[in-house]
């Protein structure tokens, strides 16, 4: 018999936040309607298998285990914070009603995150990926959400995606803008020639 207690709502409330941010911390840079439904996902299997109520209150469930359960369906982004969740023993937030009010905090929350596409021509990495956030969140602070895709439709430069709001700093736009105006200066500049001449 478990001498155990159940943890107080404070201890419930700061276990939820931790959860929240480990989430946000390995799903940074999957879009939010991607990081959403791969939590649905998870919640949905973990709720429709034993896995979860065969598992002792204090125990990890085996790693193999999860993985096999949820493989080919989640990133492995969202794998390690189902890992981390079982680690911490905490496995049963995912699961059956606790999963789904889980599911729906985190849609509440994420609801006023502010997501960005980063559109370049090449896939941006390492060093040169953190410069450019480190920028970008003049702008565009935590908790937003900055992600990078790479498009062959853009030859050079980049488009910034918010919301409603386009920058689109590429080579293509730029070419568009230019070559008209470049033809009418060719134009009055032929015709100022042939008024002379």
């Amino acid at each position: 018999m478990s001498t155990e207690t159940q943890p107080t709502p404070i201890q419930t409330s700061k276990l939820l936040q931790e959860a929240i941010e480990q989430l946000e911390m390995r799903s940074t840079e999957m879009p939010i309607a991607s990081t959403l439904a791969e939590l649905q996902i998870v919640i949905e299997r973990l709720s429709f298998t034993d896995i979860v109520n065969k598992t002792e209150q204090n125990k990890a469930v085996d790693p193999i285990k999860l993985k096999l359960l949820l493989q080919d369906e989640i990133s492995n982004s969202m794998m390690d914070f189902v890992l981390w969740v079982s680690e911490h023993r905490l496995l049963r937030m995912l699961s059956g009603d606790t999963g789904r009010h889980f599911l729906s905090y985190c849609i509440t929350t994420y609801r006023s995150v502010t997501e960005v596409e980063c559109v370049t021509p090449i896939k941006i990495t390492g060093d040169y990926k953190a410069s450019l956030v480190k920028r970008l969140r003049v702008i565009y602070p935590q908790p937003s959400r900055i992600i990078f895709k790479q498009s062959s439709m853009i030859i050079a430069g980049f488009i910034l995606i918010s919301g409603r709001t386009v920058v689109d700093k590429s080579l293509r736009r730029h070419i568009t803008q230019t070559v008209p105006d470049y033809v009418r200066a060719k134009s009055k500049l032929a015709g100022r020639t042939e008024a002379h001449g």
